[in-house]
This record gives C-alpha cells, sequence and structure tokens, in this order.
C-alpha cells in the first residue's frame, strides 16, 4: 500500500499553516502521520492561497503522496538537494488545502 511504501522512505515532515485557519497545521500533521510520515515541526507560515512543497531529499512516493492529495502542480513543488538538512520535506497549507483536503 502506498501508507507502507511511505512508511519505508521515513520521511520526516515540518507542517506550516498559510491559510489563516487556525489549528490546521495540527490537523493536517495528524492526517500525515496516520499515513506513516514522522512529523517533526508544526508552526505558521505567512499567508499564501496556494500550497507548495519544497523536498530536500528524495522521497518519491512522499512527494506524490502530497502533490495528489494537495492537487499541487508542479511549479509549487521545489526541489532543494541537501542530505543534511534536519528535515525532508516541507509542506505548506495555503487556501487552497484549508478549502479542498481529503482530511475527514
Amino acid at each position: 500500500t502506498i501508507e507502507e511504501l511511505i512508511a519505508a522512505e521515513q520521511t520526516r515532515i515540518s507542517v506550516f499553516n498559510a491559510s489563516g485557519v487556525e489549528g490546521l497545521a495540527g490537523q493536517t500533521a495528524d492526517y500525515l502521520t496516520s499515513h506513516g510520515f514522522e512529523v517533526v515541526e508544526v508552526g505558521n507560515e505567512v499567508w499564501s492561497s496556494t500550497s507548495s512543497i519544497t523536498m530536500y531529499t528524495s522521497k518519491p512516493y512522499t512527494a506524490t503522496f502530497l502533490k495528489d492529495q494537495a492537487n499541487i502542480n508542479s511549479y509549487n513543488i521545489n526541489w532543494y538537494p541537501s542530505p543534511d538538512a534536519d528535515v525532508d520535506v516541507i509542506f505548506i497549507l495555503g487556501v487552497d488545502w484549508a478549502n479542498n483536503n481529503p482530511m475527514p
């Protein structure tokens, strides 16, 4: 399953809320944890209408999962290879995620 593939990648992810919706980063962190991610940081970010992903290490199943879940286009996926980074992925939650996400 995708959860098994994600768990095997052992992705360390930071989740930052840029939507202005209180508590969204925490809710999203819980959702991602339930899908096998290791959420290492939760916080707030400057407001953004669109969500984005920043990848520091190669985690293809993680990238695909987040891209599909958040309906992120390739313009909002940034690759900055850095194997020594404290996290593998930063997921910034925009208004688009606040208004349309798969969380129950």
